[in-house]
């Protein structure tokens, strides 16, 4: 299945009243593209490395803002027993990646370069 296929870690996520700046942090230090987004416990949105470096672009300032103010909609929870092909009809043009529940409870991220590995191994 494809969370056996990646490294076992901590879902890394970032408060929605968090700073932009802070969020930049996170993103670089941990070397990734995306976040989800939580505000009591809950995800409500998410935030993508592409987003944040456009809206900088427009307006430097963006960075003292806080994440809910740049947020995307949140990364869509599925099921862990989905198969990858499953898993890549959930994710559309905007959905850039998926929260997936593992038989723990917890929750680990998948996204389209995780879908592309498991589906390129078949």
């Amino acid at each position: 299945d494809i969370l056996s296929r990646r490294p076992a870690g901590n879902l890394i996520s970032i408060g929605s009243e968090d700073l932009v700046s802070e969020a930049v942090r996170l993103l670089n230090g941990a070397g990734i593209s995306q976040i989800p987004v939580a505000h009591n416990g809950e995800f409500v949105g998410s935030l993508s490395d592409t987003a944040v470096l456009n809206r900088l672009m427009e307006d430097p300032e963006i960075k003292n803002a806080r994440v809910a103010d740049l947020m995307e909609p949140a990364f869509p929870v599925v099921d862990s027993h989905l198969s990858a092909e499953e898993m890549s009809a959930k994710m559309g043009k905007d959905v850039k990646a998926l929260l997936v529940r593992d038989d723990t409870g917890n929750l680990q991220i998948i996204t389209r370069s995780d879908l592309l590995m498991a589906l390129a191994a078949g």
